[in-house]
């Protein structure tokens, strides 16, 4: 591996030159968000588009399963979302609190009563999955949410690429059924979904990659022989970075032949 690899060199010391690319940006243009609405933001990641295809497809799997019609309407759909949105910033210990007399939030209990917002959640799909073959069902664990992280993905790859861009690894809190569900117990939520992320100094991600093993990565990645997973990740995240962009990440990522490979792009990393 390239910590074999490495065992060989020996340090020296010498003045410090690097002829280095200078960054650019010239085909970036800046978004006007001038007068953008919270909802305007949200929809640069979710937009109505894909509220449509949820409310289609849960109406039509809630009727193939249960012979009952769900009537899930797109502002049903939005409204379940900001539902979702404001549970997650004022957390209670149990959801059907949101709907107690003392502690009722209004925001959502003014849209749903408190069976039809569980109903919704039971329902609430983004694929037809009669629609989906089985050979893809077999290359993506996450086919079943596809859609919805191609429309996120879609809304972090137009922002702006920065100069200077970090890359590490996310846990998504997640005990459901899951067959990509992780435990690593020295993060602050030890069980979910492995993501490796793409990030600004200011911490908007610009790319993401949700990890389904080495081998996805491998297709996503040109030559990909003898890279570790650490390098397999810098090389699937980096792919639209600018040239002269550094590029920041920990020991897990900081291998010799992956360092080799950025410096070959004119891509520039610094590893712990």
């Amino acid at each position: 591996g390239d910590s074999e690899q490495g065992r060989g060199l020996r340090w020296k010391a010498t003045p410090l030159t690097p002829n280095l690319a200078e960054y650019q940006h010239q085909d970036q243009t800046d978004l006007d968000r001038h007068g953008w609405t919270p909802l305007d933001y949200f929809e640069q990641y979710i937009d109505r588009d894909l509220m449509m295809t949820i409310a289609e497809c849960s109406n039509i799997m809630s009727l193939y399963k249960s012979g009952e019609p769900l009537n899930m309407t797109v502002d049903e759909v939005y409204h379940f979302f900001g539902a979702c949105i404001l549970m997650s910033c004022i957390r209670y210990p149990t959801i059907r609190m949101y709907w107690s007399k003392a502690l009722k939030i209004t925001a959502i209990t003014d849209k749903f009563t408190r069976a039809r917002f569980f109903k919704l959640r039971g329902a609430i799909k983004v694929v037809i999955d009669h629609d989906v073959p089985e050979d893809l069902r077999m290359l993506d664990k996450f086919w079943k949410v596809r859609p919805f992280l191609d429309r996120i993905l879609q809304g972090c790859l137009s922002l702006n690429r920065p100069d200077c861009a970090s890359i590490d690894e996310q846990m998504i809190p997640f005990t459901g059924a899951c067959p990509c569900r992780q435990y690593l117990p020295m993060k602050p939520n030890p069980v979910g979904i492995k993501n490796f992320v793409c990030a600004t100094a200011d911490g908007i991600v610009l790319d993401f990659e949700l990890y389904q093993g080495t081998g996805s990565l491998i297709e996503k990645v040109e030559e990909p022989e003898g890279l570790s997973l650490g390098s397999l990740v810098i090389e699937r995240l980096c792919q639209t970075l600018h040239r002269g962009t550094k590029v920041y990440c920990d020991r897990f990522f900081t291998t010799i032949k992956g360092a080799q490979r950025m410096m070959e792009k004119e891509l520039y990393m610094t590893g712990t």
